[in-house]
């Protein structure tokens, strides 16, 4: 009786190893999906800018096109007494886990904004370094389909 249950029990335990190294091999050989980036839709992204400074205004961003993930647009922002108006373009990345980053440079001003994106808002914390050494930094809080497509209007 000791005979067959060491028996069964060595079956099952081989039996048991066999699948596991077929399933190992089985998922080895199968690539790896990378998960879908969250999505950068083009259009025009508008909100509202809240500076550290108090101040609020307005931004509006408006992605022209989008590869994969990395985008491209122009961005206006209008927080009185400065307003940015567009003159280069805006270039940007966004992660697989809905992180964003983009700069813009003009002749008046250097823009950097870092934040997270879903599916139709942004939530960003802003720096804006200006030409003449002053500085301003705080929030922007964006949704899809806002605005007129025109930044910096």
């Amino acid at each position: 009786m000791k005979t067959t249950k060491r028996s069964l029990t060595l079956t099952a335990f081989g039996a048991a190893l066999f699948s596991a190294a077929f399933l190992g091999l089985v998922l080895r050989a199968q690539p790896v999906q990378a998960v879908p980036p969250t999505p950068i839709f083009p259009g025009t992204w508008a909100g509202t800018v809240q500076s550290d400074s108090g101040a609020t205004g307005s931004v509006s961003l408006n992605i022209d096109s989008v590869d994969g993930l990395q985008f491209e647009g122009l961005i206006g922002v209008l927080v009185p007494p400065t307003p940015i108006i567009p003159t280069e373009p805006c270039r940007g990345t966004v992660s697989a886990a809905g992180e964003i980053s983009f700069e813009s440079e003009t002749d008046a001003a250097h823009i950097e904004a870092h934040g997270q994106v879903g599916i139709n808002t942004m939530s960003l914390r802003y720096q804006i370094d200006f030409a003449d050494g002053t500085f301003d930094s705080g929030s922007m809080d964006l949704v899809l389909g806002g605005g007129d497509g025109n930044p910096g209007t």
